[in-house]
């Protein structure tokens, strides 16, 4: 599929409350691309879009050596930061089973629809979390996991469906646990500290519309 590449006046009536925005690794050597480099991703930072009262798109976000803050998407594009607008489907069908006095077992199938109502609910939540700390050490715990030796000494990872410590919180913490509680987990059994922007790229709940530059 061709990649659509529009610029923030083309794409700002097109972006959505809850729009998942990816942003691409920077230049060799800055934070973006080690992270790219360490995650196997070409994304290295994410922020959810919320779309304010005078229809300018601020970008939710955790940010390393700035921590929680509301920022412009406007202000970015001019910086020259390369961004992927992913959306969250509609419609979303599993299944799961069910035990019936306690021998029989079915299975059946589940839906879940996103709505308007959902998606504001997600921003709300990020918008909640504003003014909490960026955690530098789930960064470490991340990264040890690729350092040769290091890494087999590292604890297995669990899936923790408690809502993270404040200390716990990096950008794709954020859109993993808005998401988790108020429609489905992007990443089903990887706790959210650890979920990365390219796991959130790789999800089966979003799909990528276009870009920005």
């Amino acid at each position: 599929m061709e990649d659509i590449v529009l610029s923030y006046n083309e794409s700002k009536a097109l972006i959505h409350k809850a729009d998942v925005l990816l942003f691409k690794c920077g230049n060799f050597c800055s934070t973006g691309w080690w992270i790219g480099k360490y995650t196997n991703s070409i994304y290295s930072h994410v922020a959810l879009a919320n779309i304010m009262e005078n229809n300018e798109i601020e970008c939710l976000e955790f940010r390393e050596f700035k921590g929680s803050q509301r920022y412009l998407l406007e202000n970015y594009i001019e910086e020259g930061s390369k961004i992927d607008v992913f959306r969250c489907i509609d419609r979303i069908d599993y299944p799961f089973c069910e035990i019936f006095e306690d021998k029989y077992v079915h299975v059946s199938l589940k839906s879940k629809n996103f709505s308007q109502n959902i998606a504001d609910n997600i921003v709300n939540t990020a918008i909640e979390l504003m003014g909490r700390s960026y955690s530098y050490w789930s960064i470490w715990n991340m990264g040890k996991g690729y350092i040769p030796i290091i890494r087999f000494k590292s604890k297995k990872i669990y899936k923790d469906e408690d809502e993270p410590d404040e200390s716990d919180f990096v950008c794709s913490t954020l859109i993993t646990y808005a998401y988790r509680t108020n429609f489905i987990d992007p990443v089903p059994f990887l706790p959210d500290i650890y979920t990365t922007p390219g796991d959130l790229a790789r999800s089966r709940i979003f799909f990528k519309l276009f870009s920005i530059e």
